[in-house]
């Protein structure tokens, strides 16, 4: 085989076993529901063959199945061809379209249609999606959703400047002079303020400079980050009273 039919293949199989596991089809199973669904003859030994493309079954190569039954499995698992061969990562059409519209990835979408949605898959079965669609419509349009999206925006903001302070010293001074100069920093001698500690090379001292410097931001950092939890906590507890005041639970007692 070439390095692309590999890749193809291993695509196929991966996909095609991910997607009878995700909607609890047993190889068996998935069979009887074709056969159900299409009016065909497919048995378990057929639908195996399909997830071992590329394989030897004894001299034989397992070549993919043919163009009219891709089309038969494809629908039967509401995904596309194109997914299940790796020509695209969003499972269906419909998905790399609102994908492109909202700008999300196709995981967070799965995730929304997995509270809203009515297939196998979804909450509960999809047995409440109605009663979880008119949840997230609130939630969305509520007037305090906006307010949340910015607090989670600048906690984001926060946590990414304290990840972002190590890395650039890191990249500045290389691992081992960082080591260094926090050995320095932590050990029982005040090296930037006593006079009397013993000489150190210039560059470990600059090192050691720099790193008090880190840490003085990073303190600033943790405060700011717990002011930013908090406002945050605040901000989805205003959104839950405008979506369930409090005079509404008041008079449920």
């Amino acid at each position: 085989m070439n390095s692309i039919f590999d890749e193809k293949a291993n695509f196929w199989n991966v996909r095609l076993k991910e997607c009878l596991t995700a909607n609890k089809y047993t190889q068996t199973s998935f069979a009887d529901k074709l056969n159900e669904k299409h009016d065909t003859k497919f048995t378990q030994k057929t639908v195996s063959d399909w997830m071992s493309v590329g394989c030897m079954r004894g001299k034989r190569e397992i070549g993919y199945p043919m163009f009219s039954n891709m089309i038969l499995i494809a629908d039967c698992l509401a995904v596309s061809i194109g997914y299940l061969t790796g020509e695209t990562d969003m499972d269906t059409f419909t998905l790399e379209k609102a994908s492109d519209y909202l700008h999300l990835s196709g995981d967070a979408i799965k995730a929304i249609n997995k509270v809203t949605g009515k297939d196998r898959s979804s909450l509960d079965f999809g047995y409440q999606s109605q009663q979880y669609r008119y949840i997230l419509n609130n939630f969305l349009t509520s007037k305090g959703f906006h307010n949340l999206v910015y607090s989670m925006r600048d906690l984001d903001d926060y946590c990414s400047s304290s990840s972002e302070v190590w890395e650039q010293l890191s990249e500045k001074l290389g691992d081992s002079l960082l080591k260094e100069a926090i050995d320095c920093y932590n050990g029982p001698t005040d090296f930037l303020n006593d006079p009397n500690a013993e000489e150190l090379g210039a560059e470990l001292y600059k090192a050691i400079g720099m790193l008090d410097t880190a840490i003085d931001r990073q303190h600033d950092l943790s405060y700011a980050l717990k002011v930013a939890r908090y406002e945050l906590q605040e901000t989805f507890k205003c959104l839950i009273d405008e979506i369930y005041p409090q005079k509404i639970l008041s008079s449920l007692h």
